[in-house]
């Protein structure tokens, strides 16, 4: 018998500590990104989570590489009919705008929480549920 518990710190990792009288102790099997990715891609929606990591790059780039790397988000992410366009409100949608001239290190900031708020609220719950996660959770 297997009793797991898990506590998540954000859409992207779960922890899972697993007490299992077939193992001698205590497993930990972190569930990550790409069981999450996994799922999202049933679904067709993985440009969240894409974006999301996108967003937490970007936070970390060089100033003389924001730019570029600015606009290629952009056309990647929140330009209207992009392959992998995001679902923005038109408020957050023209705060970007904006600010694309100059981007900054949180130029994204705003645009980010959103899809974490959507990821948190819709398609996390329903992870869980599945049986992607399911499958990541079992204990070998």
């Amino acid at each position: 018998m297997c009793v797991c518990v898990c506590v998540c710190v954000c859409v992207c990792v779960c922890v899972c500590v697993c007490v299992c009288s077939r193992a001698k102790g205590m497993r930990v099997k972190l569930i990550g990104q790409k069981a999450f990715l996994w799922f999202l891609q049933s679904e067709f929606s993985e440009e969240n989570l894409q974006f999301w990591l996108a967003c937490e790059e970007y936070r970390v780039t060089p100033p003389w590489q924001q730019g570029a790397k600015a606009q290629s988000m952009y056309g990647q992410y929140i330009n209207p009919g992009s392959p992998q366009e995001v679902n923005l409100d038109a408020e957050t949608r023209e705060a970007l705008l904006r600010v694309m001239e100059e981007p900054a290190g949180d130029t994204f900031h705003e645009a980010q929480q959103h899809v974490y708020h959507l990821m948190a609220k819709d398609s996390y719950p329903r992870f869980l549920r599945s049986p992607h996660c399911l499958e990541a959770l079992r204990v070998p």
